[in-house]
């Protein structure tokens, strides 16, 4: 979870119990002073709780998922890389490095630079 930390996810489940305990401990003691709202009850947080919970569950599973689809994805990346450079090598040293022929493998052929002229006595 790029987003929500463990911690995170733990405090508000944390607090969401608390919320459903001080729900069940108030709602037969009905202060006329301070009524709780018919919405507030013990229900209510231990659903939301469990819904964030299996969510949780799934979204940490997903993740183990992705992770290990992604190790693949590294392994099979650099064992084609590596598929890659040895056959891109092994065309090198069958055309030379030179040859307009590599341009037919999607290999740009190096340049032959001018090598030094030398020095007239």
């Amino acid at each position: 979870m790029a987003d929500i930390k463990d911690k995170q996810y733990s405090l508000l489940k944390e607090n969401l119990e608390n919320l459903g305990k001080g729900a069940k401990k108030h709602q037969n003691n009905p202060d006329p002073e301070h009524p709780l709202p018919s919405n507030l009850t013990e229900k209510r947080y231990t659903e939301t709780n469990e819904k964030l919970t299996t969510a949780w569950t799934e979204a940490q599973e997903a993740l183990k998922v992705k992770n290990e689809k992604f190790d693949t994805l590294k392994e099979v990346f650099k064992k084609s890389e590596g598929i890659y450079n040895t056959d891109v090598h092994t065309i090198k040293g069958i055309f030379t490095i030179y040859s307009e022929t590599l341009r037919d493998f999607g290999i740009q052929p190096e340049k032959k630079r001018p090598g030094r002229t030398p020095k007239k006595p």
